[in-house]
C-alpha cells in the first residue's frame, strides 16, 4: 500500500519578518492531494469520515495510525477530479488545516512547536487577495488566530488518536487485510498494507475491557469503523474507471444504498453515525418528500434494519437516545414480535417540525393482530401512536380521504392495481391515510399520468416525482391537513 502523505513542501515558521506583507486566498484546489490513496485521520473524524471513507488503519514504525482509503489504485485519490476540485465526500482535517501545520521549530529547540506554513501553496500572494495574517502593527489577524486554533487542535486530537490506536493494538483487535479489484483495462489489482479490526475477537473482549472501550467512546469509533469497510465497494468501483477521479463530480457520492447523500442533512448524518454505533451493519437508507399544499415540501430519511443487527436485538433500549425520548410500552411490549425495524427522520414536516419516528414491522406468522403490518410511535410537537393495517378494498377509505373526483379517480387507478394497501390511522387523531405499494408496477403512462395528477391535486406548484416511487402515501396529516408522500428506492435520489 502506497504511503504519500508529505503534502507539504516549503514549511516555514509563520512570523511578522517573512509573512508581514501576506495574503491567503483559498484556492478550493486539492491538486496536492491528488496521488494520496490514503489520508490521515483523527479518532474524532470516523463517525463522518466513515459515512464517505474506509477507515482503515496503517501500521508505521513508530505505531498504527488511521487512514481513510480515498482509492484502491496507486497514487490516485478518486475524490479529486481533472480540474483538482475535491468531490462532495468528507474532507479530512488533514486537508483542511492545509497549507497550516504545526512543526518543531529547530531555532527554538527540538521540543518547541510553532506553526508553520507551507510556502508553495499557490494561493499565498502579497497583493492583498484573501486573508492578511499579520495587520499593519504586526499583530495577528483574527484569520491567523483561528488557522493557530485549528493547528493546535489537530494536533491535541492527534495525540488522543494515538492513544486510541495504541490500546486496540496492545489488545490484539487489527488483522491485516487487502482490497481486490479490476482496472478499466481488465487487468486485476489490490490494496494491501493495511489492517482493519476483527470482528470475532472483539466479540471475545471480556466485559471489563468492553466497558472501559464504552466508557472512553472507543467502542463508538470501532463500530464507525467497521460501518465504514463497506465503502471499499464504492472505491472498487471506482478503479475500474477509466482515469482518475472517479468520485469526484456533484453527483458521484449521490444515492449510495445505505448512506446518507452527502447533501442530506446534519441530522440526518447525526442519526446515521448513532445507529452504526448499535448495528453489526449499516442501517439501509431511503429517502421520501411529503408534499402538502401552502408549504415547502419535507424531505424525509427512514433508516431500515433487522432487529437482529442490533448488538441487543431483544430490547429497544439502545434506540432511546436516538430517539430522543421513551419507547411507548406498546411498542416494548410487542418488540420481539418484530423482524424490521425502521427509524424515521422528517427533519422539517410542514405541520409537525422535526420529527423522529419509530416502527416496527410484523411478518404474518407474528402480527399481533391479523392484518397489522406496522405499528409507529411518532413524536415531534406531540407524541403519537399510528397502525397500518392491510386492507383489501380500499373504495370507501378513498371516499373518506378526499370529495375531489379528479384525486378520487387518480387514487382508485393507483390502488386498484397494487398488491398492497394500508390503512394508517392513529387513535382519536385526525391522521387518516392509505399506503399504495408501487414496487410491483412499472410506470406505464396510465399509472404516471394518475401519480403526476395525484401530486398536482395536493400541490398545484410541487415538481414532478424524479423516478417512480416504491410507494406513496396519500390523506390527511394529524392537523387534518391533505398531504402526499412519495417514497423513494434506497439506491434513488430524491423523489
Amino acid at each position: 500500500m502506497t504511503r504519500q502523505l508529505l503534502i507539504y513542501d516549503r514549511m516555514v515558521p509563520v512570523s511578522f519578518a517573512n509573512h508581514g506583507g501576506l495574503c491567503l486566498q483559498a484556492t478550493g484546489r486539492f491538486d496536492f492531494a491528488a496521488r494520496l490513496n490514503a489520508i490521515p485521520l483523527l479518532a474524532a473524524e470516523f463517525a463522518e469520515a466513515g459515512l464517505d471513507h474506509p477507515v482503515v488503519f496503517l501500521r508505521q514504525s513508530d505505531g498504527v495510525f488511521p487512514v481513510a482509503l480515498t482509492g484502491l489504485r496507486p497514487d490516485r485519490n478518486e475524490h479529486v477530479g481533472h480540474d483538482g476540485r475535491w468531490g462532495q465526500s468528507y474532507l479530512p482535517a488533514f486537508l483542511r488545516r492545509y497549507p497550516f501545520a504545526l512543526a518543531r521549530d529547530g531555532g527554538r529547540g527540538a521540543d518547541m512547536l510553532a506553526l508553520c506554513l507551507d510556502e508553495s501553496y499557490a494561493g499565498l500572494n502579497r497583493d492583498g487577495r484573501g486573508e492578511r495574517l499579520f495587520d499593519s502593527e504586526g499583530q495577528q489577524t483574527a484569520f491567523l488566530r483561528r488557522a493557530i486554533d485549528m493547528a493546535a487542535d489537530y494536533h491535541a486530537q492527534h495525540h488522543r488518536t494515538a492513544e486510541f490506536c495504541a490500546r486496540i493494538d496492545a489488545l490484539g483487535l487489527l488483522d491485516p487485510a487487502e482490497a481486490a479489484f479490476t482496472y478499466w483495462s481488465g487487468r486485476a489489482g489490490s490494496l494491501g498494507g493495511f489492517s482493519i479490526i476483527s470482528r470475532t475477537r472483539l466479540h471475545q473482549l471480556p466485559q471489563d475491557e468492553v466497558l472501559s472501550l464504552f466508557g472512553s467512546g472507543g467502542l463508538e469509533r470501532i463500530h464507525a469503523h467497521l460501518a465504514s469497510l463497506s465503502r471499499i465497494e464504492t472505491l472498487r468501483e471506482a478503479a475500474g474507471h477509466e482515469g482518475g477521479g472517479a468520485l469526484a463530480g456533484p453527483r458521484a457520492a449521490a444515492g449510495r444504498q445505505g448512506t446518507v447523500p452527502p447533501a442530506a442533512d446534519d441530522a440526518g448524518h447525526a442519526l446515521q453515525r448513532a445507529l452504526d454505533a448499535v448495528l453489526k451493519r449499516p442501517a439501509l437508507v431511503a429517502r421520501s418528500r411529503k408534499i402538502a399544499a401552502g408549504h415547502p415540501a419535507a424531505d424525509r430519511r427512514l433508516f431500515t434494519f433487522g432487529r437482529a443487527d442490533l448488538h441487543d436485538p431483544d430490547t429497544p433500549d439502545a434506540l432511546e437516545p436516538i430517539l430522543g425520548h421513551p419507547v411507548p410500552q406498546v411498542l416494548r411490549d410487542l418488540w420481539t414480535r418484530a423482524r424490521i425495524v425502521h427509524l424515521g427522520l422528517d427533519s422539517g414536516d410542514p405541520q409537525e417540525g422535526a420529527v423522529r419516528k419509530l416502527y416496527l414491522e410484523f411478518p404474518p406468522d407474528a402480527a399481533p393482530e391479523p392484518g397489522l403490518v406496522y405499528l409507529s410511535a411518532k413524536t415531534g410537537r406531540r407524541s403519537v401512536i399510528h397502525r397500518y393495517e392491510r386492507v383489501t378494498d380500499a373504495a370507501a377509505l378513498i371516499g373518506s380521504l378526499t370529495s375531489d373526483p379528479a384525486l378520487r379517480a387518480a387514487v382508485q387507478a393507483l390502488a386498484e392495481r397494487s398488491q398492497m394497501l394500508l390503512k394508517v390511522h392513529e387513535a382519536g387523531g385526525k391522521r387518516l391515510s392509505l399506503d399504495i405499494n408501487l414496487a410491483d408496477l412499472s410506470p406505464e403512462p396510465a399509472l404516471q399520468n394518475a401519480l403526476d395528477d395525484l401530486v398536482a391535486r395536493i400541490d398545484p406548484d410541487a415538481p414532478r416525482a424524479g423516478h417512480w416511487p416504491s410507494h406513496v402515501a396519500i390523506g390527511q396529516d394529524g392537523a387534518g391537513k391533505p398531504f402526499v408522500t412519495l417514497y423513494g428506492w434506497p439506491d434513488a435520489p430524491a423523489p
